[in-house]
């Protein structure tokens, strides 16, 4: 007890010795930022990162703050509520989930024990995504994309539904959907507002695409909309397929169908000989996969090893089936 004492009056005087010789409130300067009021963050933006998300960013303007604290409005005669507590030195905060086509306010204040400061408001309505055509009574959506509503062997044709009130227009983008192309998706057209088709023209024949659909307004962003499709090949490049099939080997290849060239993968396993008849197995992809992706997902290639049989994995027309169901649930066509 005797030592504590001793050393408390020690540290009183080290204090008093400082403050003496530099005119410094130490004292008050080690809590004066706990007693001044957080200066009020700056910038505050919100943009859309899609149909279901808000992204907000500000500047940190203060560095005294305990903390930050969002707070949303949802239109404009709702009143702000609190959502999120954040740590210090916090300048990003990503709202989710959202409603589209709703209007939200957002504001964020800097506090500590003196109080908190506000930032001023930012408003943002989420957009709604583009939605596939309404078909007729009987109308089936073909083999490509329901979304794609004409093609040829130059061009492909996309339509889709208008489901938002308050996009700018529509962003257009594309790639090539082959396993060989290491492409990403780039911007190929943006039209304008309530627009609910667009034909891409000068594209190659027998090629498969894919296209994102997005709606675009001021900060903000649907979630895209995927389309696929394939463009037919000309009747005088139609040619017959040729397969030649080794034993133990992977490789791809095509045949045309109408107008139409059909892409595949196989497998051959190492036990395979050309003077015997050996089973073959067809594996089908799922809607919106690939040949490769049903080969992974399936493991039949592994199993054909082991078993003895040649598997192919077919591509469908832009990665889809024209199966065409009827309300029994049963196939009635496929392509």
């Amino acid at each position: 007890m005797r030592m504590r004492v001793v050393y408390s009056i020690v540290m009183i005087l080290i204090v008093m010795l400082v403050v003496t010789s530099t005119g410094v409130d130490v004292g008050c300067a080690a809590f004066a930022l706990e007693d001044e009021l957080p200066d009020a963050p700056l910038s505050l933006e919100t943009n859309g990162r899609d149909t279901w998300s808000v992204v907000l960013t500000w500047s940190d303007n203060s560095d005294n703050e305990s903390g930050f604290k969002v707070f949303r409005k949802i239109g404009r005669r709702g009143e702000f509520t609190l959502i999120r507590n954040l740590d210090k030195n916090v300048t990003e905060y990503v709202d989710t989930p959202l409603l589209p086509e709703v209007l939200y306010g957002y504001k964020v204040c800097a506090y500590n024990k003196a109080g908190k400061t506000f930032s001023g408001e930012s408003w943002i309505l989420p957009l709604q995504k583009p939605a596939n055509p309404k078909l007729k009574p009987g109308e089936s959506a073909g083999a490509n994309s329901g979304m794609l509503s004409a093609y040829s062997d130059d061009s492909l044709t996309l339509a889709w539904r208008d489901e938002s009130k308050y996009e700018k227009g529509y962003e257009i983008s594309r790639k090539i959907n082959s396993s060989k192309s290491t492409d990403g998706y780039k911007v190929v057209a943006t039209i304008p507002a309530n627009s609910e088709k667009y034909k891409d023209t000068g594209l190659d024949c027998g090629t498969s695409y894919d296209y994102l659909v997005t709606a675009v307004g001021e900060r903000t962003r649907s979630a895209s909309s995927p389309v696929f499709g394939t463009t037919s090949i000309p009747d005088d490049e139609i040619t017959p397929p040729t397969l030649v099939a080794t034993g133990g080997d992977d490789y791809e290849g095509s045949i045309c169908t109408g107008r139409f060239r059909r892409t595949f993968r196989v497998h051959v396993p190492s036990s395979y000989k050309d003077d015997q008849f050996t089973p073959l197995i067809l594996a089908f992809h799922g809607g919106g996969g690939q040949g490769v992706d049903q080969e992974k997902t399936s493991e039949m290639s592994s199993l054909s090893d082991k078993k003895g049989f040649i598997v192919v994995y077919p591509d469908g027309t832009g990665r889809q089936w024209n199966s065409n169901h009827d309300p029994a649930g049963f196939p009635t066509k496929f392509d």
